[in-house]
């Protein structure tokens, strides 16, 4: 019980709490925006990864997690850099730790589009742009999720994950944004929303950005997300 009072204190972040978020959110996009600027086709998942590790250590912050995936393994939800060289699509979730608090951003680039990557790609983005339409004071949680799901369902894929989760000193924190939450969105909560759809040995896609809720739904994540129209 001690553990779920903890959690349940620190749905609702302080000024100063959040002025640490946003700044954990922007150094996480910058990380994002490097590796773009610095990734030629065939370079490998590990090499990515590590200039995340060096413009961390540069600023002298801790890395979260570093999911770099390309191609086939995109298709892995949260899965491990390896020596793959990226081809045709790279998906980068990445978080930045600032002064103890978390950021969590996640965009995929498609390299070498095609329909069906083109495809994936827009009933994700739908699936992104109406959550947020959707996230409200005082509408619940699952409701939410629901909004999400009810999408990437009715276009015939499954949506293997939650829509989103609480951020702050931990990755993971309340609220929970999935079907099963009992949760409610209330002023000065920090959270992400990032829906995904996986197809096995082939790709994936997921867009996640951070948002603070005050009287209305602010996004903390500044970073373009790429169109594929």
């Amino acid at each position: 019980m001690a553990e779920l009072g903890s959690k349940t204190s620190r749905m609702i972040k302080s000024s100063d709490e959040i002025s640490k978020i946003r700044k954990a959110v922007g150094y996480t996009e910058e990380a994002i925006a490097t590796v773009l600027a610095e990734f030629k086709r065939g370079m490998t998942e590990k090499e990515l990864e590590a200039i995340v590790k060096k413009l961390a250590a540069d600023k002298g912050l801790k890395v979260r997690f570093c999911l770099i995936q390309g191609d086939r393994n995109s298709a892995t939800i949260h899965g491990k850099p390896t020596g793959h060289k990226i081809k045709d699509i790279l998906l980068l979730d990445i978080g930045l730790v600032y002064k103890g608090y978390h950021g969590d951003v996640t965009r995929t680039h498609i390299l070498n589009p095609n329909r069906q990557m083109k495809k994936i790609y827009s009933i994700v983005k739908k699936a992104h742009e109406k959550s947020i339409e959707g996230t409200k004071l005082g509408a619940e949680c699952m409701a939410v999720d629901a909004i999400a799901r009810n999408i990437i369902t009715k276009s015939g894929y499954k949506f293997k994950h939650s829509l989103g989760h609480g951020i702050g000193k931990q990755i993971h924190e309340y609220p929970k944004i999935s079907r099963k939450s009992n949760h409610v969105f209330q002023r000065g909560m920090t959270f992400t929303i990032e829906p995904g759809i996986y197809l096995r040995n082939m790709f994936g896609v997921r867009l996640e950005d951070c948002f603070l809720l005050k009287n209305k739904l602010h996004k903390l994540s500044k970073l373009k997300i790429p169109e594929y129209d």
